[in-house]
């Protein structure tokens, strides 16, 4: 990954934004929203690096993003077929990597780059938190 990019999303307005500027002695941030610039505290923003990946529609992967994760695993001990699985997770930064947290198992954490076959972005924890209730 060459260049760093991180979005944030501001917790008073609630909105979402691509990180245009980080000033770590004043810890403040300029993000913007495609219309308007905001200069705004850390502590009013949660910010997210990308996972320098993109999905399998080219968008790009941010930590805090919803996917849908299609990933193959052994179905059977007799050699059968190998089994297609779809399943919702949210990408996570955790020991120096980026992983998959799944909702079903919570201890689990799945390296992204070797995991997923289909990665699909559906959403992301601030805007669409009812995806993860289901």
């Amino acid at each position: 990954m060459n260049n760093l990019k991180f979005r944030a999303w501001n917790k008073k307005l609630k909105l979402l934004g691509d990180v245009s500027y980080i000033d770590f002695n004043s810890k403040k941030i300029i993000y913007h929203n495609g219309f308007v610039n905001y200069y705004v505290n850390f502590e009013d923003v949660e910010i997210m690096q990308s996972t320098g990946l993109k999905d399998k529609n080219g968008k790009e992967i941010f930590e805090g993003d919803i996917i849908n994760c299609g990933y193959l695993f052994n179905g059977s001990p007799f050699d059968e077929l190998d089994e297609y699985e779809e399943e919702k997770g949210v990408v996570k930064f955790v020991n120096c990597g980026f992983n998959i947290k799944f909702k079903n198992d919570t201890n689990l954490f799945i390296d992204i780059m070797e995991s997923c076959e289909d990665i699909e972005v559906i959403g992301n924890i601030y805007e669409n938190k009812e995806l993860l209730r289901k």
